[in-house]
């Protein structure tokens, strides 16, 4: 009799072990946040799209440690309370960690709501200086505003300028206004002058219209636009109507179809810096490229590769993790880590330094800058 239930045991456990080994592997479950109703939802497809290819190709090579990658894509609205409630949507879905948003304002006002679930928030393309040096669930991906505003005081002042005016849409103040200051500091440091400094997109604030005239009555020899590439286009057309014929330049975040779409032949000659070169002839890049516009029949731009980085970041980090060693901790131990384009290290505080390539608008396109 009991040979015979030990034998039933033997069978059962045999079973038991031959129906798990037929069992799909649970899924490494990845959220991805992003605003795709409220004003710069075009952006975000771009970026959803780079993190959603990366996705499917590491399926396609076997997944995270032999687990497959879901990508749970939710829309933050453009709403704190849409925000709140896809916070919570991801929280309760069991996602290992959320990459986005892809707009600073939207990082600072999600990330106490990240801080209290224990969540990891990777965001791709944030710049604000104001969210960085802290230990919180937040990782950055991109460089600052700081450095972005000080390679292009130096360009600008290598270049010749010495007596600029400017134009910055406050509707998104931390970002903006955070990079106008470091602008400002950088370039006098270097000798030169701000001739004009005046603020737009708040409802007290000039029109499009006024605030270039305001620029161009200082007698500037560059236009700065502190603004995203459709209000930066909207700049450069109010520049054309009144005549203006001096360079003009944009921050990092203005390199968008939409600032060519939006300006056609007012923003040629615009400069701008990108954390990306869509120009690289590298391997990686090229099959990256290949592989997007034959999955979504358009070109990428940086928030595609800072997506797809991202998600490489993700990939060796959870493949790797050490148990029971949370998300944060895993991404930090490792690193550097190699992106399509450039090596990506994160600090103590998780904050990483992209190398960026200065960009004019010539014939419609972004062409390296001469």
């Amino acid at each position: 009799m009991a040979a015979a239930l030990n034998a039933c045991r033997v069978a059962t456990c045999l079973a038991l072990a031959l129906l798990a080994g037929c069992m799909p592997a649970a899924p490494v479950r990845i959220g991805l946040l992003a605003d795709f109703s409220g004003r710069n939802a075009r952006f975000n497809v771009d970026g959803r799209n780079g993190a959603l290819l990366a996705a499917e190709r590491l399926n396609a090579g076997g997944g995270i440690g032999g687990r497959p990658v879901e990508l749970l894509v939710r829309d933050s609205g453009a709403t704190p309370a849409t925000e709140a409630a896809a916070v919570r949507a991801l929280r309760d879905a069991g996602v290992a960690l959320v990459i986005g948003p892809f707009s600073s304002p939207v990082a600072a006002r999600m990330l106490p709501l990240f801080d209290a679930a224990g969540v990891l928030l990777l965001c791709p393309t944030s710049t604000d200086a104001a969210l960085r040096e802290r230990d919180d669930q937040l990782l950055l991906l991109n460089r600052s505003t700081r450095a972005s505003a000080s390679d292009y005081a130096g360009m600008l002042h290598a270049r010749g300028h010495r007596r600029l005016a400017l134009a910055t849409d406050m509707r998104n103040a931390s970002n903006n206004g955070g990079w106008r200051d470091a602008f400002v500091q950088a370039f006098t440091a270097l000798g030169g002058h701000i001739v004009a400094d005046t603020e737009f997109g708040v409802a007290a604030d000039p029109t499009a219209y006024a605030a270039v005239r305001t620029l161009l009555a200082a007698g500037p020899d560059g236009l700065v636009f502190v603004a995203n590439g459709v209000d930066a286009a909207r700049l450069a057309q109010q520049a054309a109507k009144l005549h203006a014929k001096l360079p003009m330049v944009a921050p990092d975040w203005a390199e968008d179809r939409s600032l060519l779409e939006a300006g056609g032949s007012a923003v040629e000659g615009l400069v701008l810096a990108s954390a990306a070169r869509l120009d690289d002839e590298g391997a990686a890049y090229r099959g990256f490229h290949q592989a997007y516009v034959a999955r979504f029949g358009t070109e990428p731009n940086y928030r595609s590769i800072a997506a797809y980085d991202a998600m490489t970041v993700v990939a060796r980090a959870l493949a790797q993790a050490r148990p029971g060693e949370s998300a944060r901790n895993a991404v930090l131990r490792q690193g550097p880590y190699q992106g399509l384009q450039q090596s990506i290290a994160f600090d103590r505080f998780g904050d990483a330094a992209r190398q960026a390539y200065f960009r004019v608008v010539q014939g419609g396109r972004f062409e390296p800058l001469p």
